[in-house]
């Protein structure tokens, strides 16, 4: 509890065939031992897994019940621990005997599976700059269901812009570890219909990444799809397919569940919520646009590099990311175009923004920014430009 209180690290107890609620008032087995050690009893000390168990992470020097053990007892070492116990009974943790019927395997899984997620998304690789997203990860590895052993599909869905690439890439930098083989396959609407060959070389990348094999040869969409048919089982992979829009591209690249091992999981991203209810897709995500709070947070990190805007400029920042109406790639693109501009052209900039309707904003921005022509994105820039 030191630890947590003046490192800020994390500690998560684990209550071993003990209510968490017994700690907390220190009542049954807890109080009694807690009683023996006030009555000067050496003959025993407080038993370990009559109390709880803690996992601190991030600590190898520090443990909640180091002190538990110790040459000398007195009031204050008691005391001391009472206050460490009532502690640790208000932290978010597990037990036994509320958690998967009291499974202990089971038990252990579910812990091992929630500190590695923890600690995983702490480590990855996730765009400091992005806001609200450890929530929205969350909320799609847990429809992923990854301790299910059947073969699932989900799909995230939203318009242009709004942060389907970016949460696909979160959740799956988070989660690959755990799969025998990945594939994050981008632009698929792009590549698929750049070219005639482009189906075809979108499954030649799923063949070669899934199998770690970079001299794989796919002649044809048909050939494409049944090297996938036959090699594709033999391992649990995770794959996304982003920017999918129309079923035919499915069809080619995750066309049955029978393609994939058990276990294995897709994760489609698309504009047409019709491409996933075709493919019967287990589970939906809408990509909801920013909150204010989300979108002026977002935007201060592009437009001043932290969260909090410059003094004098809080007005303006509330008055540019209005126009944006909550879409991450708008918010980003008038961050930086404004980052380090003039008090001159940002009031200028919010002139020519108000000189689009309202009622008009919402439905102008759902194109992406990545997806207009060169000379719109012209357009879209020279609203904020010099």
């Amino acid at each position: 509890m030191e630890c947590q209180q003046t490192k800020e690290q994390t500690a998560y107890p684990i209550f071993y065939d003990v209510e968490s609620t017994e700690v907390r008032h220190q009542s049954g087995a807890d109080g009694n031992a807690f009683a023996k050690h006030e009555r000067g009893s050496r003959s025993s000390v407080l038993p370990l897994d009559c109390i709880c168990s803690v996992v601190a992470s991030c600590c190898n020097k520090c443990s909640l019940l180091n002190g538990f053990i110790a040459d000398s007892e007195n009031e204050d070492d008691v005391s001391r621990w009472r206050t460490a116990m009532k502690d640790t009974a208000g932290l978010v943790g597990w037990e036994l005997n509320n958690t998967v019927d009291g499974h202990e395997a089971n038990f252990i899984q579910q812990i091992v599976k929630e500190i590695s997620l923890k600690l995983h998304f702490i480590n990855s690789s996730i765009d400091g700059k992005l806001v609200g997203m450890e929530t929205r990860v969350k909320s799609v590895v847990s429809s992923l269901e990854t301790d299910s052993d059947d073969v699932r599909m989900i799909g995230i869905k939203g318009m242009g812009g709004g942060g389907k690439t970016a949460l696909a890439r979160a959740v799956f930098d988070l989660i690959s570890v755990w799969f025998e083989a990945k594939s994050f396959v981008e632009n698929v609407r792009e590549v698929s219909k750049g070219s005639i060959s482009g189906l075809k070389e979108l499954q030649q990348q799923v063949l070669s990444d899934v199998l770690n094999d970079q001299s794989i040869v796919v002649t044809g969409v048909s050939d494409g799809k049944n090297t996938m048919k036959r090699m594709m089982p033999n391992r649990k992979v995770l794959v996304v397919l982003d920017d999918v829009d129309d079923i035919d591209q499915l069809g080619a690249l995750a066309g049955e569940l029978t393609w994939f091992k058990p276990g294995s999981r897709i994760i489609i991203t698309t504009r047409d919520e019709q491409v996933l209810i075709s493919q019967r897709v287990n589970f939906i995500h809408d990509v909801n646009l920013l909150s204010d709070e989300e979108a002026i947070c977002l935007f201060n990190r592009y437009a001043f590099g932290r969260e909090i805007p410059y003094q004098g400029y809080e007005d303006m920042s509330r008055k540019v990311v209005r126009y944006a109406a909550g879409l991450p790639i708008t918010i980003k693109v008038l961050g930086s175009r404004l980052c380090g501009r003039s008090d001159h052209i940002w009031e200028g900039a919010i002139e020519r923004l108000k000189t689009i309707p309202e009622a008009q904003t919402l439905k102008r921005l759902e194109i992406s920014y990545n997806g207009l022509e060169d000379d719109q994105k012209e357009i879209f820039l020279d609203v904020v430009a010099c």
